[in-house]
């Protein structure tokens, strides 16, 4: 009994083919659609890896230039000289504004890394824009 129901149930179905041309065209637009987003992908690729490169660089120039800066801030925090009147040691008031200027560099440093990125980033999918 079953069996005839099955077998009447797949007797009256008959699915349209679709035509040859027609998969094919849709099979190709598929395909197009997945070449350009393999391009895209490989082209953010690039770009986030250059925005990286210059941002390291520049973290990198930031750090040295204010790095050489270090001695005038510790000329200028040892004048101030708060080590006597909050009775801090005078080598550990010297530590202590070392650590701090070193905080400063590392802290800016990484700022203008950062920036760095997100502006090249930005410039570089502007001019990509740009070309379409």
């Amino acid at each position: 009994m079953e069996d005839d129901k099955l077998r009447s149930l797949f007797a009256e179905f008959s699915p349209e083919i679709p035509d040859d041309t027609d998969f094919m065209r849709e099979l190709e637009r598929n395909l197009d659609s997945v070449e350009m987003i393999r391009r895209k992908t490989q082209e953010d690729r690039r770009r986030s890896r250059i925005a990286v490169a210059l941002a390291a660089i520049a973290g990198f120039v930031a750090g040295f230039l204010l790095s050489l800066g270090l001695p005038y801030f510790s000329g200028l925090m040892s004048k101030v000289n708060l080590s006597v009147s909050l009775h801090i040691p005078v080598d550990m008031w010297s530590y202590g504004v070392m650590i701090f200027g070193w905080l400063i560099v590392a802290c800016a440093s990484g700022i203008i890394a950062m920036n760095t990125y997100d502006l090249s980033l930005s410039v570089m999918t502007l001019r990509q824009r740009q070309e379409y």
